[in-house]
């Protein structure tokens, strides 16, 4: 019987229910056949709306026409980062700068919040049947990348058809050295650069570094925030100053790069994060 040729109340058959407009569940598929359908047979093949009329009805009744609404789909899909899965059990990074600093390892997920915030719930499919499963803030995975926030996760004890919820949302910042302008130089005369270098993340830690394929001399002198270093290499081979660190901040720097013997020599500011 076609779908709008049944009345309210009555039983629908897999074949009817294929005339009804509803959104089949990822895996499923149309069945045709008289058979009516359970409430159970109902809410696994189809996106269906839990209502107070399906309350009523146990998992082995038949559920009337009535009683067959859509669901509506969850309107605001993000991109979730992550460090792995296991089954449908997500695990976050041990750092929020590894976190942020993702690109390859995502699913989309959905919600019906509107903006990241904590609280949010999260889902796997688009219709909410499927609830988001992840390492808390309490485990050693605990660091997610959602968009561009950095977010953790906490076990939900309100919702039970809901796993886990945002437990608290923080700007995701990624770890990074920024120089204006060049900071190294290969050549057999000299060179001098001058800008600025802005750290983002975590501290950085610096030194001059000169390499001469000869010999001769490679004479590289730098000045970062105040912090003046020189590394002067006079034979084959390569020479690195002591090192000094900066916190995160903007600082003004100069390089100069003398090579004298007549050979190709590199001067070089060095850094790591």
């Amino acid at each position: 019987m076609a779908w709008g040729d049944l009345a309210g109340n009555q039983m629908v058959s897999y074949t009817d229910a294929q005339g009804g407009g509803f959104t089949l569940k990822p895996g499923q598929s149309s069945v045709t056949s008289n058979q009516c359908m359970t409430k159970n047979d109902a809410f696994t093949k189809y996106n269906l709306a839990t209502t107070s009329n399906t309350n009523t009805v146990a998992s082995k009744q038949l559920m009337r026409k009535d009683y067959w609404v859509s669901a509506t789909a969850l309107p605001y899909s993000y991109t979730l980062y992550y460090w792995s899965i296991a089954d449908v059990s997500l695990y976050g990074f041990t750092t929020g700068s590894e976190a942020c600093a993702e690109t390859v390892k995502f699913i989309t997920v959905y919600s019906s919040s509107s903006t990241i915030t904590a609280g949010m719930g999260l889902f796997y499919d688009q219709y909410g049947n499927n609830p988001l499963y992840a390492a808390s803030y309490t485990t050693l995975y605990p660091y997610y990348k959602l968009n561009s926030s950095l977010i953790r996760f906490a076990i939900n004890d309100v919702e039970t058809t809901q796993g886990y919820v945002v437990y608290d949302v923080s700007t995701c910042i990624v770890n990074s050295v920024v120089f204006s302008s060049l900071y190294s130089y290969t050549g057999s005369s000299s060179a001098s650069y001058s800008g600025t270098v802005t750290i983002t993340g975590a501290s950085a830690t610096f030194n001059a570094r000169s390499t001469s394929t000869g010999n001769f001399s490679t004479d590289t002198n730098i000045n970062i925030g105040g912090n003046a270093r020189r590394a002067r290499q006079t034979t084959t081979g390569t020479l690195n100053s002591t090192t000094f660190t900066l916190s995160p901040g903007t600082y003004s720097y100069t390089f100069s790069c003398q090579v004298t013997g007549g050979g190709t020599g590199i001067g070089q500011i060095i850094f790591t994060q």
